[in-house]
């Protein structure tokens, strides 16, 4: 089979958390006191998820200002339930914010969620 016959098939993804969504898209989270909270990805099979995010925080270390994305690295899917989790740090500085994190499986295949720190 030539390349120009070769049929390219996205896995499916599908990027949510497990809270409420309001009428405009967007999860609702609670601050609870915690400093994470949770956002799942589903796939099929087992797929490596690469996790990022626009929205960072900041920390000072010996008077050197550090920036880090709230959602990094990477996670694989559970080969029988295709599902992962990813840790995403949150402050209550963030109350009020729209917070956006992408999980992709490719440049081309990625989705996302916006959630509201209340």
């Amino acid at each position: 089979m030539s390349s120009a016959e070769e049929e390219i098939t996205k896995v499916e993804l599908d990027v949510y958390m497990k809270y409420e969504m309001d009428s405009n898209g967007y999860y609702r989270v609670g601050y609870n006191g915690y400093n994470y909270v949770q956002v799942f990805a589903q796939s099929e099979g087992l797929q490596r998820i690469f996790w990022s995010s626009s929205d960072s925080f900041s920390v000072v270390y010996q008077g050197i200002t550090f920036y880090t994305s709230i959602a990094s690295y990477s996670t694989y899917t559970n080969s029988n339930t295709g599902e992962t989790r990813q840790n995403v740090f949150i402050s209550p500085s963030f109350i009020g914010d729209t917070l956006v994190v992408v999980g992709a499986i490719s440049s081309d295949n990625y989705d996302w969620v916006s959630f509201i720190l209340e």
